[in-house]
């Protein structure tokens, strides 16, 4: 198979820095149920840094070793708020660990939002427009910008 290839050193080195970029790519985002592989992730990039010829690729594996570094460490929190579950449970500590989750989970997800609207992929629909099915959408939580929003005619209405 074509690992077998790459690891047997068997193609060229741009098959290969092709291979471990996509691969530490797939591994980092993995969503099976083990989720992600991010030591095999970054060894695969560091791999591919080796492999680099050009100062725009070194530049690129080596955000996405950072990046990479960046998830184990959020990882590595989960991991901690665990640890702090497990005490709870022996009566040693923590205030209120279902708060904690709580509002870890809502970290999150004003991460993944940041992340989406700084990359221009969430944003408010600024006109109407038919949505197909299946079509994710996100549920306001501003209230007064719904109604700010409730307030537009629909398309081909008349306006107030």
């Amino acid at each position: 198979v074509v690992a077998n290839l790459v690891e047997e050193g068997l193609v060229d080195a741009d098959a290969a820095l092709d291979f471990f970029v996509d691969r530490g790519r797939s591994l980092a985002v993995r969503k099976a149920p083990s989720g992600p592989d991010l030591q095999v992730a970054l060894a695969d990039f560091r791999r591919a840094l080796a492999l680099a010829k050009t100062h725009e690729q070194r530049k690129e594996i080596e955000f996405q070793i950072k990046l990479v570094s960046w998830m184990q460490e959020g990882l590595r929190l989960v991991t901690e708020l665990q640890g702090l579950q497990a005490h709870d449970t022996c009566g040693e500590g923590v205030a209120d660990v279902h708060q904690m989750n709580v509002w870890m989970t809502q970290v999150g997800d004003v991460v993944r939002s940041a992340l989406l609207a700084s990359l221009g992929k969430e944003q408010p629909m600024a006109r109407w427009w038919k949505l197909s099915i299946g079509t994710r959408v996100k549920v306001m939580d501003n209230v007064d910008e719904l109604m700010r929003l409730c307030k537009r005619p629909a398309p081909g209405a008349q306006g107030p």
